[in-house]
């Protein structure tokens, strides 16, 4: 096994990762951080073209091997000044989605002795996860490997739900732009924080439309996730731009979002002085699950040897990629959490050790040790 879980060492590098910068696509920082790391203990490491860090355990070749994965990036400006520890918890930005997860399976790769593994192990510390990074990291590593390994396992989020499934997302920016003026002696030209205003009720009456049952369910979701735009209180606004994102495990609902946005947009220029810009800035294709019952057995053996009771769930994550690209692949989660993707973010420290069994767990069911 791998010994003795060493709590305070994880703890400890888990703070200085989520006190270095490491936003999406731009992971410099925390990488260095792993690259020293592993320096630190003799083990050799290599970067790709997207900024991924590999760490290569144990010997054979790609088809026969266990991808085990854990983002990098962290939402926002990607990281937490200061992190706080009390009360059995760790709170910061990042901490739990997704460094709780580095850090363990970082000290997990220095505990573990090459020569005993019985098939070989790749450890993915993957870059562009988050926010539009639109899967970057992944993309390239299922780019650079054409034939997909034994079993990819992304850690995320946590403990009490895995995902062997994608939630499908589309993710936009719009721009109106409008001439402008004085908000007296133009009053009445139009105002571009007003005409997004208009351009968002229209988006989310088609949306409405689109529900396949009612009340609305999570079958689909809309999301405006940011807004700006203007300059003076005393100007009508001559810019205003915004990012919003569509949601669904059904792969034809999205499509049919794509229409929909694409339709209004361009339908929605009412007088020359309006003009509309429309950006697709990341979409996650709705995966289903590739050799699911035998990625869930192996999981199930996993949870019952760590006693860990869990359910499956859909999530948008690192295996929407892998899985869209033929890979067997899972989600699963290393420690439990809350607050996610808020400053407040938290862990409970006592659920790292779970964690820690759990990966235990994963070695001896996926027959890696």
């Amino acid at each position: 096994m791998l010994g003795t879980f060493p709590q305070k060492d994880v703890v400890r590098f888990l703070v200085q990762l989520a006190e270095t910068p490491g936003p999406s696509l731009g992971e410099g920082p925390r990488r260095e951080l792993l690259e020293a790391f592993f320096g630190q203990r003799d083990i050799p490491t290599s970067t790709d073209a997207a900024g991924n860090l590999w760490v290569s355990l144990g010997d054979g070749v790609w088809p026969e091997a266990v991808v085990l994965d854990a983002h990098i990036d962290v939402v926002e400006n990607g990281f937490c000044p200061r992190v706080t520890l009390e009360n059995k918890r760790i709170t910061g930005r990042g901490v739990a989605d997704n460094l709780a997860a580095v850090s363990l399976i970082s000290h997990m790769a220095a505990a573990i002795d090459p020569s005993s593994l019985r098939r070989p192990l790749r450890l993915l510390f993957s870059v562009g996860e988050e926010g539009t990074g639109n899967l970057k990291g992944i993309r390239r590593a299922v780019k650079d490997h054409p034939v997909p390994p034994h079993l990819f396992l992304a850690f995320d989020l946590g403990l009490d739900t895995y995902s062997l499934t994608g939630i499908g997302s589309s993710r936009y920016r719009v721009r109106i732009q409008t001439p402008g003026g004085h908000s007296w002696e133009d009053f009445g030209l139009p105002n571009a924080i007003e005409k997004m205003g208009l351009l968002f009720i229209r988006i989310h009456n088609g949306y409405q439309e689109l529900l396949p049952e009612r009340p609305p369910s999570r079958t689909l979701t809309f999301n405006m996730g940011s807004i700006s735009g203007g300059g003076n209180i005393n100007a009508i606004a001559r810019d205003a731009v915004a990012e919003f994102e569509f949601r669904s495990e059904i792969p034809e609902l999205l499509v049919r979002c794509d229409a929909l946005v694409n339709h209004i947009c361009n339908t929605f220029q009412e007088t020359p002085d309006i003009d509309v810009f429309l950006e697709s800035i990341g979409k996650r294709p709705a995966a289903r699950a590739v050799s699911g019952s035998q990625v869930e057995q192996i999981l199930t053996a996993a949870f019952r040897l760590a006693d860990i009771d869990t359910q499956p769930v859909p999530r948008s994550t690192s295996i929407n990629a892998t899985l869209a690209a033929g890979w067997p692949s899972a989600c699963v989660g290393l420690c439990t959490c809350g607050n996610i993707h808020r400053p407040d973010e938290y862990l409970d420290v006592s659920s790292l050790s779970r964690g820690w069994r759990l990966l235990e767990a994963l070695l001896v069911t996926t027959k890696v040790r």
